[in-house]
């Protein structure tokens, strides 16, 4: 995935953002790895709540504090969810993701609706490879690695600056 593939569109006085990536692993596989709080926490976030129509959850950043937080609106295993996502000081937006089956593996695909901080872009480029490199190697990236995490956003986030302008 490059940050020419991240559909950027805008819609008002927001913008809607769609990435798809590729996982070499079957659609329940993915599906536990993108839902289950215990493997959240090795490459994206630690997260508490309940993973249900209605259930609500909250993100908690390195500092131990919730920076994010939403409500469960679709929750269709193994095929996607979408729930309202809001960070703490940004108005509530909607994040949907689809898992769809492709060939012998699984095509994620996710769109966030109403964001108006552009660091959404990089921001859920790196998450989708961090994603991708614990599913090749889970032992290997047991934990999460903030600092190449750091390193990655600081990589692309310049090749999205100018899609947020245009």
């Amino acid at each position: 995935m490059t940050p020419d593939d991240c559909l950027i569109e805008r819609t008002g006085d927001t913008w809607r953002l769609q990435l798809e990536e590729r996982y070499a692993t079957d659609v329940d596989e993915l599906w536990q790895a993108i839902t289950d709080p215990g493997r959240l926490a090795r490459f994206m976030a630690t997260y508490r709540g309940e993973f249900r129509v209605g259930g609500t959850w909250e993100a908690i950043g390195s500092s131990g504090d919730v920076y994010c937080v939403g409500v469960v609106q679709v929750c269709d295993p193994p095929r996607g969810f979408t729930t309202t996502w809001q960070v703490r000081g940004e108005h509530e937006t909607r994040l949907e993701v689809r898992l769809v089956p492709d060939g012998g593996g699984t095509r994620l695909v996710l769109r966030h609706d109403g964001i108006s901080d552009t660091e959404y872009g990089p921001g859920w480029h790196v998450y989708l490879e961090a994603l991708g490199r614990y599913l090749d190697d889970p032992i290997a990236h047991a934990e999460r690695d903030d600092a190449w995490w750091d390193a990655r956003f600081a990589e692309i986030a310049p090749a999205y600056e100018p899609r947020f302008t245009s």
